[in-house]
């Protein structure tokens, strides 16, 4: 199981910032931006009837898009300041193979509950501007521009926000971590975005029981 690190924020309505605008603000931290790369994501949440997952902090999710479909086990980590570090297990999935969960990841939430008691619990469709974060020539985060709409099976209410992530990249070398945190900063206040503590997961819930952003 690796280790997830980023920052999360929360965004105003409207486009993001142009990859040139975005350069300006990081290159006095030493860092471009490459390429933006659109998608368009699928994610389904499981848990069991009584959200035994959601109360010991995991986060189980299908999702599909850009020609596959992976299943990802987020567990309880630490969050500070709208800065997430926890783990995260994903397997690829071969879209021709029965529903189900891989060996790996079943064993990890029969710790908690019994897979086969798992049914979706959230839907979200995720409209995602990713521009890879380069320091020295290599990737060392990406910062992802997403648009979220959320519902609930059986529910025609949807709950919809805008969030900007910056995640690390697993092997981001130390001097590069420095910098990215500086520029998170920078971007944050240049831009009005607000550090986030909830994951999209945990906003989708809020909304949609009327608790707020």
């Amino acid at each position: 199981m690796k280790t997830e690190r980023e920052r999360k924020y929360l965004r105003e309505d409207g486009d993001p910032p142009e990859p040139a605008d975005l350069a300006a603000h990081l290159a006095p931290w030493g860092l471009t931006v490459g390429e933006v790369a659109r998608a368009v994501h699928k994610d389904r949440y499981y848990d069991d009837p009584r959200l035994s997952l959601q109360r010991v902090g995991f986060a189980l999710r299908r999702r599909t898009g850009e020609g596959r479909v992976v299943a990802t086990l987020k567990t309880l980590g630490t969050v500070r300041d709208g800065e997430h570090v926890r783990g995260e297990l994903e397997v690829v999935l071969d879209a021709d193979a029965p529903q189900g969960w891989p060996t790996e990841l079943a064993d990890a939430v029969g710790t908690v509950t019994d897979p086969a008691a798992l049914h979706v619990v959230m839907s979200l469709d995720v409209e995602r501007r990713d521009l890879p974060v380069l320091h020295g020539g290599v990737r060392v985060a990406t910062l992802s521009f997403d648009d979220v709409t959320a519902r609930k099976p059986g529910q025609d209410r949807r709950a919809a926000w805008r969030e900007v992530e910056l995640e690390w990249a697993e092997a981001a070398p130390a001097d590069a971590g420095t910098a990215l945190e500086g520029a998170a900063e920078a971007l944050a206040t240049a831009y009005g975005w607000t550090p986030s503590d909830r994951t999209k997961l945990e906003r989708g819930h809020a909304q949609l029981l009327g608790e707020g952003a």
